[in-house]
């Protein structure tokens, strides 16, 4: 047979018949609307969810294979687009140049294609991709081949006259776990050809389950196969899985903030679709990857609610989103002088898409720049500064200047607080992504030092979850009042 690789390896699976079998179960299990092909291949699946009344889109590493599916597309008039991509990279930026929504209703990975990465971590980078372009309350279906514990045959295929025979042989090293063989037999039992060129990483179903979740999806319904048969762990085969992307859910303090910059709950959802990709990009946060950035977490602060906001000025350092400051602003009855400053440009961005126009000022840079730092101390002085979960990703001497900045723009008597995570008192754990983790006592004596009194308390189970202790971990909140008395012209 003449062709490509690809035309090869569709011309060697009865696709009738697979299609015949997967077909109705995968129709039923996505919702309707836009269908992401993920390793299309020769987009195959597209073509007949395409005939179903989808709108699809495939992509898939091989040119040949995009090339072979963009033919069989027109042939059958379905209307499907193809392109070439690495799914585990920035699919992303390529659905964005070619003007694609970067939205989908249901995304669709089927077949062997997450083993054939080849490792666990870029499994875990191609699921993560599939969270991001995945519209919440999405469907998101998929087929893993279990791992074999010993040798296994796959069934044998013709090709050109000869037999393929397969055979997956499980192996134990740091990337994939098992080796794909292929023996190519000709008609007359000769062994006419023998390839090695293929290393999977198969997943256990509980592995391959715990990952996903992990994520963030939730699992909707798995089966033994396409038939629809009960899953068994112990059959070696193959395992279809149904998840589902949670859907926004905006809690009613979250729609009361916004209420006040004139978002209705629709347009506080547009907005946040419309951050909430390149948020994930730069800092895939709990915060981010649950939207809970337009949640005011400042409420949660045990000294909050008895502050008197009207007419002060407030300092917010690595404001985020900016939504503690423009709760702040609410509660000064709009009265409050507020600056904040953040780090990242696509943080401080996306705060102006959600809350539009207002009165807060927005500084984009590092208050370590020391341009940054003087601009804060030209805007000051400030009666009250906070700072949410900065500490515990700033470096003992970047918080040392941190607190330096502090006591030279915050008035006498003025307020310092917030939240950080720190550790217990006897333990060290790992860093992780932190850079420094203060303990109570730490904390505590490094404020005295500077002429301050201290409250400090652990955040309990009644807060959020992302502010709550975990394992080696603890979240304190910290109140800090300034003793000193000197006149603002003395203090600058």
């Amino acid at each position: 047979m003449e062709g490509t690789d690809a035309e090869q390896y569709d011309a060697m699976i009865p696709w009738d018949k697979r299609l015949a079998r997967e077909i109705p179960l995968i129709k039923k299990s996505l919702i309707s609307g836009t269908v992401l092909d993920i390793a299309c291949a020769s987009g195959r699946h597209s073509i007949a969810l395409a005939k179903e009344g989808f709108e699809t889109l495939g992509i898939d590493i091989s040119p040949d294979f995009i090339q072979l599916a963009q033919r069989l597309s027109s042939e059958s008039a379905a209307n499907c687009k193809f392109f070439v991509q690495d799914a585990t990279r920035d699919i992303l930026s390529l659905l964005r140049h070619n003007s694609e929504s970067t939205y989908f209703d249901n995304i669709l990975l089927v077949g062997n294609s997450i083993a054939s990465l080849g490792s666990k971590a870029l499994g875990h980078k191609l699921l993560e991709n599939i969270y991001l372009l995945l519209c919440p309350g999405g469907i998101f279906f998929c087929q893993t081949v279990n791992r074999p514990t010993k040798p296994n045959y796959s069934p044998l295929r013709s090709l050109d006259g000869d037999i393929l025979q397969r055979i997956m042989i499980p192996v134990h090293n740091e990337e994939h776990n098992v080796a794909l063989h292929v023996n190519k037999i000709s008609t007359d039992g000769r062994y006419t050809d023998q390839t090695d060129a293929n290393h999977f990483y198969m997943y256990k179903p509980d592995e391959y389950e715990s990952m996903v979740a992990d994520i963030g999806f939730k699992l909707i319904s798995k089966y033994g196969g396409y038939s629809e048969e009960d899953f068994n762990p112990e059959s070696g085969k193959t395992t279809v899985w149904v998840f589902k992307k949670p859907d926004i859910s905006i809690d009613s303090v979250s729609l009361e903030l916004f209420k006040q910059f004139d978002r209705s709950e629709s347009e506080l959802r547009e907005a946040m679709l419309e951050v909430w990709q390149d948020a994930m990009l730069e800092f895939p946060y709990y915060s981010v990857r649950y939207y809970r950035f337009i949640y005011p977490r400042i409420l949660s602060h045990p000294n909050y609610a008895a502050l008197d906001l009207k007419y002060k000025r407030i300092l917010d350092i690595g404001c985020g989103f900016s939504t503690d400051l423009h709760q702040m602003f609410v509660d000064s009855e709009f009265t409050a002088k507020l600056v904040g400053i953040e780090k990242s440009s696509t943080f401080s961005r996306m705060g102006k898409i959600l809350f539009g126009d207002s009165a807060i000022s927005l500084i984009s840079g590092d208050f370590l720049d020391p341009s940054k730092n003087q601009r804060l101390i030209d805007m000051g002085p400030f009666d009250h500064i906070f700072t949410g979960s900065l500490l515990n990703v700033l470096s003992y001497e970047e918080n040392e200047r941190l607190f330096d900045l502090v006591a030279r723009v915050l008035v006498p008597g003025g307020i310092f607080y917030g939240r950080f995570v720190g550790r217990p008192e006897d333990v060290i754990p790992d860093l992780g992504y932190y850079a420094y983790l203060f303990s109570e006592r730490e904390f505590t004596e490094k404020m005295e030092s500077m002429g301050f009194t201290v409250e400090i308390s652990q955040m309990g189970d009644d807060t959020p979850k992302c502010e709550r202790s975990y394992d080696d971990y603890v979240v304190f909140s910290f109140y800090c009042v300034s003793k000193g008395s000197l006149t603002i012209s003395e203090w600058f």
